[in-house]
């Protein structure tokens, strides 16, 4: 079902994942953290806790700033996080930088979506 409006499409994915009784899954090209990322990320949160089986599929296009959260996500028994296209080296260094050098056509392989977000849920029967 495609949404336009923002409001609604944000709407309808909380919804989705408070009425989830089997499986959440979702694939993000960014998730950020702000307001509506931390409101969505506490419904995620709390649909794992109630036996859901979430799988997210993640860009790892920021992964210094991201790593924290991701580990936290990755901890819970009920989350399957998996990183598209990941980096090896986490932290900003020298190697970081020659790591972009020498996977620069790898890195540039990402997740464009373009705006455009899987979420998924599957609803009582």
């Amino acid at each position: 079902m495609l949404v336009a409006d923002n409001y609604d499409a944000f709407a309808v994915r909380v919804l989705a994942a408070r009425s989830s009784v089997r499986t959440l899954d979702l694939m993000y090209y960014l998730w950020h953290d702000d307001q509506t990322g931390r409101l969505l990320l506490q419904e995620v949160v709390r649909a794992a806790e109630r036996g859901v089986r979430v799988r997210m599929l993640l860009d790892d296009v920021n992964p210094r700033k991201s790593e924290s959260a991701y580990r936290a996500l990755s901890n819970h028994p009920n989350i399957e996080l998996k990183l598209f296209n990941p980096s090896g080296i986490r932290q900003r260094s020298i190697f970081r930088g020659v790591e972009v050098l020498l996977r620069l056509f790898a890195l540039t392989r990402r997740m464009h979506n373009k705006g455009k977000r899987c979420f998924r849920a599957t609803f009582r029967e």
